[in-house]
């Protein structure tokens, strides 16, 4: 953990400020995923805090799926959950891994330019004689693929 500070005076909530730093220390890779985060004694003898606002702070994050309580061992780091916000604006692969601070690439396999079947002239409303691009992506996250696309 980066040297946690915590700002009486802020009107932003002591256990907000407490769980807004551990998620600067994942962003910045200085906690990564698997990582245990310290206890909340250390956290309560550190920064002079109860522990209530401790768990306060730890159990929003484990809401939010940043972070996973294993009873008996402690408090660790997930893995970033990759979803795709269907429910908001429609955005990019691209936008939403970059938006969640997580490394991506994404390689083409295959690309030609093909007549389309009937089922894509259907959904495209185009005739036969017109062509389209076919690709075949491999997307990887965090360098392991997560996801093979035929378009």
């Amino acid at each position: 953990m980066s040297n946690i500070s915590i700002d009486n005076n802020s009107p932003i909530s002591i256990y907000q400020q407490i769980a807004n730093q551990i998620k600067t220390d994942i962003n910045k890779k200085i906690l990564t995923p698997g990582d245990k985060i310290p206890s909340e004694k250390w956290f309560v003898d550190n920064l002079g805090v109860a522990r209530g606002t401790v768990r306060k702070a730890i159990s929003l994050l484990v809401k939010e799926g940043t972070l996973e309580k294993v009873q008996g061992k402690g408090t660790f780091v997930t893995k970033p959950q990759i979803s795709y916000p269907f429910a908001q604006e429609l955005v990019s692969y691209a936008e939403t891994m970059k938006a969640k601070n997580i490394n991506f690439s994404t390689q083409v396999i295959e690309k030609k330019i093909v007549k389309p079947t009937k089922e894509i002239q259907k959904k495209l409303k185009i005739d036969k004689e017109q062509e389209v691009l076919y690709l075949v992506r491999l997307r990887s996250v965090e360098d392991t693929p997560a996801i093979l696309t035929f378009n």
